[in-house]
Formats: structure tokens, sequence, C-alpha cells
């Protein structure tokens, strides 16, 4: 058994452009990190260097709660509030997934990263 990494492969719209040559697989990146982290200034500048190459799906959390929801919700045990975020996260992706079939995905935080917090 190799214990060698993988080497990295640079994506591209060349590269992103295979994905229509192998259907079973997807391929996505999750960009995640704490306030401040970079990971707008990264989604940024993956949209602007890959253009039609790749979607960006937004984080839910930040969806709901820009637009005034609550963060209280369900008497403030927030297990309401975590799973009604990681069902839309999962909805988002879904819908982002099955529209973009010749793109790469990438997610803003995503449902990867809210298993790491929800509390079910």
């Amino acid at each position: 058994m190799s214990t060698k990494a993988p080497s990295a492969r640079r994506i591209t719209p060349t590269t992103t452009s295979r994905l229509d040559e192998t259907p079973s697989q997807r391929y996505g990146i999750v960009v995640t990190g704490g306030p401040g982290g970079g990971k707008t200034t990264a989604l940024d500048l993956f949209q602007r260097e890959l253009k039609a190459a790749v979607k960006i799906v937004p984080e839910a959390a930040t969806m709901l709660f820009g637009h005034g929801l609550d963060r209280e919700v369900g008497n403030g045990d927030g297990k309401l509030l975590q799973r009604s975020i990681y069902r839309m996260q999962i909805s988002q992706e879904e819908i982002f997934r099955d529209s973009s079939v010749d793109r790469l995905l990438i997610c803003d935080r995503g449902t990867l990263e809210l298993l790491s917090r929800v509390v079910f």
C-alpha cells in the first residue's frame, strides 16, 4: 500500500469540462472557515477566474440570517433552526447539482460543514 499523497490537480475550465465524460462522478469543493477567514474572497476569485465552469452554492444560514431570521427560533434551543438550515442547504445543493450538470459546484460552507455542527 502506498502512503504517497495524491498529486494536486489544477482546476480550470478545461478540466471541469471533463465532468460530462464521467457522469457517475460529481466533483465539488466546500469552502469553509471562520468569520473573516477569506471565504467570500476565495469564492469571488473562483467565480471570476473560472467563470462558466463553476457554480457557487450559497450558504443557507447566511441567506436566512441576512434576511432577518431570528437566531432564537424554536424557543432558543437551536435544534429546530439547525435542522431547518441543514434541510435548506441540502435542497439548495440538489437544485444546483441537478441544474448545473456541466459545472463544478463550489459550496459556501455546505452540508459537510453543517454535519459537524448540527445536533439532531
